[in-house]
């Protein structure tokens, strides 16, 4: 495997990772915080319902776990089209 696919295949798999693993205990602190107890009940209660979106297919969802990816995806675009203004 070519070095350049291999690194994309692990910021891919970092990226995830941040998705499934950090991304929903921060989103019930901000939620828990600002809106109040999570209806579901706690927070083993979000994971459950995270993990059933994720198997379920669930766009939203699937969303939160791919959003680090995504981002890493914005920023490089963005910046290779700034350096490709800055050469003209």
């Amino acid at each position: 495997m070519p070095a350049r696919a291999r690194r994309e295949l692990i910021i891919l798999g970092i990226a995830i990772l941040v998705g499934i693993a950090v991304l929903p205990p921060l989103i019930w602190v901000a939620g828990s915080r600002a809106f109040g107890a999570y209806a579901g009940g706690g927070f083993g209660a979000l994971l459950g319902n995270f993990f059933r979106g994720l198997a379920s297919g669930s766009f939203g969802f699937w969303i939160v776990a791919a959003g680090p990816y995504l981002l890493v995806l914005v920023v490089r675009l963005t910046i290779g089209v700034a350096r490709s203004l800055s050469a003209h």
